[in-house]
């Protein structure tokens, strides 16, 4: 008999559920047979394991990636329902996140400016978390409680093609891993050589590139 597996989310109860990392709505039907999963126990199933956030995340993101296979097959369409049904993305949480800001290309030319959003917000802090702890231990089978997750987007450097983008990591990391019939979802983790942190690199429809890191909170590992 297996040995039960204790929660990767509180670390004390054992799991009796799975969670989808990323969750089960960011991909394209048919759902693809590498799905990542992580065990996980009903409690927290409902309390760190939220749809709606899933939802709200999944159509920023998909926003940004309106030309991506799978977005355009399936993704869009959701998004799309969701926003009519006023859960996920409704238009007053839209209107909340929306800005105005100037891009400035490489060579230091301002160009005229543009309406984008604005990713600092709760929702995508405890959505990226929960990804960041799911993803460590799926990869070291330890579990991380008692910690801080900071995340930045590096967006989507234009003057990059995707491939240049996995070329860089995988020569950074020496281990990319992709999921998804259309790579919907694109992630590594590499340590810094200097302050010997690991860092964890996902990747959402090939557009929306994010670097996590894991830090201690107040009470401690």
């Amino acid at each position: 008999m297996k040995k039960p597996k204790k929660c990767v989310y509180c670390g004390v109860r054992y799991a009796d559920t799975r969670d989808h990392i990323p969750p089960k709505g960011f991909f394209a039907d048919p759902l693809p047979s590498n799905l990542l999963t992580v065990p996980c126990c009903t409690p927290c199933q409902e309390t760190v394991v939220d749809s709606k956030v899933d939802e709200t995340v999944r159509n920023v993101i998909s926003s940004m990636a309106n030309e991506h296979p799978a977005v355009k097959k399936d993704i869009a369409e959701r998004r799309n329902r969701s926003f009519d049904r006023g859960t996920g993305f409704n238009r007053e949480y839209f209107k909340e996140i929306t800005i105005m800001f100037q891009p400035v290309t490489d060579s230091g030319i301002y160009l005229p400016k543009q309406l984008g959003l604005d990713l600092d917000e709760p929702r995508l802090d405890a959505f990226f978390n929960r990804m960041t702890r799911a993803l460590h231990y799926k990869e070291t089978k330890n579990i991380a409680v008692n910690i801080k997750t900071e995340w930045i987007n590096y967006g989507y450097p234009q003057h990059q093609k995707k491939e240049e983008i996995l070329d860089i990591l995988e020569r950074a990391t020496g281990n990319v891993k992709k999921v998804g019939t259309f790579n919907e979802f694109i992630y590594a983790r590499f340590k810094h050589p200097e302050s010997k942190r690991y860092f964890w690199t996902m990747w959402f429809y090939e557009k929306f590139l994010v670097f996590t890191w894991m830090k201690p909170s107040k009470a401690g590992v």
